[in-house]
This record gives C-alpha cells, structure tokens and sequence, in this order.
C-alpha cells in the first residue's frame, strides 16, 4: 500500500513539472508561472510555487517571451519590437546568430516568419548584405506560392484519376482492360505537379539556409 502511494505521488510530481509556464524576461530572468491573464500593456500571472498566492503584474514592454506548459512559445518582446520597427532595440534585442532548422528560422530559439527575418536583417545588416537576403527570401516567398498551388492543384488529379482507375480495375475484373486507360493521364498529371511541388519545397529550404547562413557571416 505505502510503495502504491509513493508511486502515486512521484507520478503527481512528474506531470507538476510539465504543467507551469515559463516567463522570460528582457534583463534574463525567468519566473515559473501560470499565466492568468494577458492585456494590451500587461500581463498577469501567479508564482508557480504559490499558485493560492498573490496575482503579480508585470509589463508586456519588460517580458521577451512566455513559454506555455504545451510547449508553445509567445514571442511577446520580439513581436512588439519587429512592429514597431525600432532600429535600435532590436539591434539591442537580437543575438549575433539567427539558426535554421527544418525550415525554420531562429530568433533566441523563438521561431521567426520571412517577414520578420527581414525587418531584423534591414537594421542589422549592411544594405548590400540585406539587399542579398531580400532576393533570397523574394524567392522563398514565389517558391511558396508555387508550392502550395501545384500541391492543390495535384488533389483533383489524383481523385478523378483514382476513381477511373477503381471502375478500370472492376471494368478489368469482367474483361475489360480499356477503361484503365483514362485514367493514365489523370494521374500522371497529378504526379508532375506533386513532382514540382515537392522540388519547389526543396529549393526552399537551400534559399532559406543560404539566407540565414548569410546573415550570420
């Protein structure tokens, strides 16, 4: 009974330590939390190790980001700065390195959009070194579109290919081979566009590594 109630217990402890928030910020502090509230200027949140204790307020201006028990991270500081468009913060703001990974860029480990990406790099960077990342990043943005319509357009071609493929296999089935045949065209049709989407995607992920690759240089 006493070893059920232990395991019990470590069990509680365990899942505790997944369930608070993390508030980072600006000077580098981080305060386990529960976030209780968010407004236009402040953010309210409980002391994870008192959550029956006070409600404290802080500024939004003071925090950089908040990490929520999912795993989600709201990148509270990098977003108001990148909208307000203040040079000098967020040269202060971002680290030497933006990272890559899967795609993704990195600001302090908080994921960034392109457009983001070129707002830092336009005050952080020479003109020359961000008019280079502006085209590879254009570039990115075409391929994008691209990707997406082909990868769209791919779908119908696939049913209506599939479907007059099952009545061909069933028509087969009684002896009759020819109804296969329309649906050969349908497919390949599909498959060419999925062929460039999936290529559009690859070329993607070089232009972006080139790009990050670049500004860190």
């Amino acid at each position: 009974m006493k070893l059920f109630i232990y395991i019990i217990l470590l069990i509680g402890l365990a899942s505790s330590s997944y369930s608070q928030d993390t508030i980072c910020f600006i000077k580098g502090q981080r305060v386990s939390a529960k976030v209780k509230e968010i407004n236009r200027e402040t953010i309210k949140y409980q002391k994870y190790s008192n959550l029956n204790g006070p409600i404290y307020t802080c500024y939004k201006n003071d925090v950089f980001y908040i990490k929520y028990e999912n795993g989600i991270i709201d990148s509270i500081r990098i977003k108001k700065v990148i909208q307000n468009g203040d040079s000098l913060r967020i040269v202060n703001l971002v680290n030497k390195q933006l990272s890559y990974n899967d795609g993704r860029i990195f600001l302090n480990n908080v994921s960034i959009h392109n457009d983001d990406f070129l707002t830092i790099c336009k005050y952080t960077s020479d003109h020359e070194k961000y008019n280079k990342i502006k085209l590879l990043i254009n570039k990115v943005d075409s391929k994008q579109r691209k990707a997406r319509g082909t990868g769209i357009a791919s779908i119908p071609f696939f049913g209506i290919g599939g479907a007059l493929g099952a009545l061909g296999i069933y028509a087969a089935a009684w002896g009759n081979p020819d109804f296969l045949l329309p649906a050969i065209p349908f497919l390949a049709t599909g498959a060419s566009f999925a062929i460039f989407s999936k290529s559009q995607r690859k070329q993607i992920l070089k232009l972006k590594a080139e790009a990050v690759a670049l500004y860190n240089n």
